[in-house]
């Protein structure tokens, strides 16, 4: 299961330990402000790469059609991958995804989600409370169209970059 919060990762690990939750990997997605804790790059773009009228709604679907096409075709497509690929290779593990609170870093992971759930049936929550921790429910979610897409985009990422599903498969099966 995927999770996105924006609280801070000794909160997050202090009560995913206290609801029982054991196998969990930590990354940040934002503005690198965790030393502790893995950044992933590429997810939260540069906002320059937006057309001028897509910035002027983040919630309006140009915004949500140019966030999508740079995460499928363009620069956050590799980023993209190592999110489903983590999740393909390891569904029984918590993925947790760090990233800065604020109303564009909202509008951003809602894409995100929608993104991995249309193509890849990764089924996604935010946590951006601790209350929501209660509600967590771990759900190893990938649909059939899905494992199709991401078989494919598995072998695209590794025509770009042969060694990074190799790297993933090792963190997916380290301790």
């Amino acid at each position: 299961m995927t999770i996105f919060t924006s609280l801070l990762p000794d909160t997050m690990s202090s009560y995913l330990a206290y609801k029982g939750f054991t196998n969990v990997r930590y990354f940040d997605i934002g503005t690198p402000r965790m030393d502790n804790v893995t950044k992933l790059f590429g997810i939260i773009p540069d906002y320059g790469i937006f057309s001028k009228e897509a910035t002027q709604d983040w919630s309006g679907p140009l915004f949500d059609a140019e966030y999508a096409a740079y995460l499928t075709e363009g620069p956050g497509f590799l980023s993209l991958i190592t999110m489903a690929a983590q999740e393909y290779y390891r569904g029984d593990i918590l993925w947790v995804y760090f990233y800065p609170p604020g109303e564009l870093m909202e509008c951003i992971i809602d894409d995100l989600i929608r993104l991995l759930f249309g193509r890849y049936g990764i089924e996604s929550s935010i946590v951006n409370d601790v209350e929501d921790i209660i509600y967590l429910d771990l759900n190893n979610s990938l649909s059939i169209n899905g494992l199709n897409i991401i078989s494919a985009d598995i072998e695209r990422a590794m025509s770009i970059s042969p060694n990074m599903i190799k790297e993933i498969e090792l963190r997916c099966n380290s301790n």
